[in-house]
């Protein structure tokens, strides 16, 4: 009898024990106005955690970084630790406040709700603290920094300290980078702090900076590299078109669409061309798609059969006339020379239906059964497929 009760006792002592430290946390969900009076009270600054509750990397932070002894104890001694849903209540304002764009995002704020400090993404302990630390370093702190720039904005290493810690936080740093900026002749851009400013802080394709860029691209590649200043084109390419793709709009993407191929790069034409794609699917525009395709496919995606088999696929499931599909045809068997699919040799075989050509929609379909059977694949579908055309 005393052997149960002693077992039953121990398992009762480890349930409340996992159970206690599974929900051990710095952070609370006491909103953001009792957080202010506590800041105020202990005199602390505030950390504020914004998550999705969709959000994995979130969690992740949850389950493995903020049940860690280390990190407890460092957040705890440090700030009154807050920690909100960003897509309810207030956690929507206070995410849209302080620029949160993506999650898991972390404010640092004083008693006044200023910004001090701010990163998103998910890290690891020892540099979640790393970064907590730096937070509480005053001359790393936005304030700090911003007055020091704008008491000597002349002055490059000022103005890069300020604009990459205000980035880090979500913010437009633009505003401040071409306040330096405009301080300098052309000439004197061609530097490597002054390339570091305008990697970081430049983002419009017809800037002054950004042209002289453009013009002087070996110049730049010697005080940085050729990839950095490859990258910081495309990456502006990015910037530019990828808001009007993703929302999907099409009278502004199109506006805006000449800029980006007024830099005349092989490698941003074909990431222009790869959005003017994503935007007809999206839309569901299949003319613009179709237009788009047919005049640059060949050019940008030749050599790259996957994406010759999903651009053929939208035109098998969204084109209707014959001569358009007699490209996406043509797309589809270079993509089967290049590598030999199963799928592939079973979409030429409905695209020649489609094109209404029995003979060859046959042979594909057989080419595709054979295909999976010297695999030891299902021929399933290619089965079906013959079927249909019987």
């Amino acid at each position: 009898m005393r052997k149960i009760i002693a077992i039953s006792f121990t398992l009762l002592f480890v349930f409340f024990s996992s159970n206690l430290f599974s929900q051990e946390s710095p952070f609370n969900e006491i909103g953001f106005d009792a957080a202010l009076q506590k800041s105020k009270t202990e005199n602390k600054p505030i950390l504020l955690f914004l998550y999705a509750t969709w959000c994995s990397h979130c969690n992740k932070m949850k389950k493995e970084v903020f049940t860690e002894a280390s990190v407890i104890d460092f957040l705890s001694k440090n700030f009154v630790c807050v920690s909100m849903d960003a897509e309810k209540g207030e956690g929507v304002f206070l995410k849209d406040k302080y620029n949160i764009r993506a999650f898991p995002g972390f404010v640092f704020l004083n008693v006044k709700a200023e910004q001090l400090y701010g990163f998103s993404g998910e890290y690891k302990p020892e540099n979640f603290i790393s970064e907590a630390k730096t937070a509480l370093i005053p001359e790393r702190q936005l304030p700090f920094l911003e007055k020091e720039f704008n008491a000597d904005f002349k002055n490059a290493d000022k103005c890069y300290a300020y604009i990459t810690t205000l980035k880090k936080t979500g913010a437009d740093v633009s505003e401040p980078a071409k306040k330096y900026l405009q301080t300098q002749t052309e000439p004197q851009l061609v530097s490597m702090i002054n390339w570091r400013i305008i990697a970081n802080g430049i983002s419009e394709i017809d800037s002054r900076e950004f042209q002289y860029v453009l013009k002087h691209q070996k110049e730049f590649a010697g005080v940085s590299s050729p990839v950095r200043v490859e990258k910081k084109i495309i990456n502006i390419v990015q910037e530019l078109l990828r808001p009007y793709v993703e929302k999907p709009d099409t009278i502004g993407y199109v506006k805006m669409r000449p800029l980006a191929k007024s830099i005349q790069m092989f490698k941003t034409d074909s990431l222009v061309f790869t959005y003017d794609l994503m935007i007809g699917e999206y839309a569901k525009n299949w003319n613009f798609y179709k237009k788009s395709a047919i005049e640059s496919v060949d050019k940008y995606y030749g050599n790259h059969p996957e994406k010759l088999k999903e651009v053929a696929l939208n035109f098998q499931k969204n084109v209707t006339d014959p001569a358009s599909l007699k490209f996406a045809l043509q797309w589809t068997t270079k993509s089967v020379e290049i590598k030999p699919s199963a799928d592939g040799y079973l979409l030429a075989a409905k695209l020649s239906q489609k094109i209404t050509d029995p003979k060859k929609a046959r042979d594909y379909a057989e080419q595709s059964k054979k295909f999976s059977e010297s695999l030891g694949f299902s021929t399933k579908d290619a089965d079906d497929f013959l079927k249909e055309l019987k």
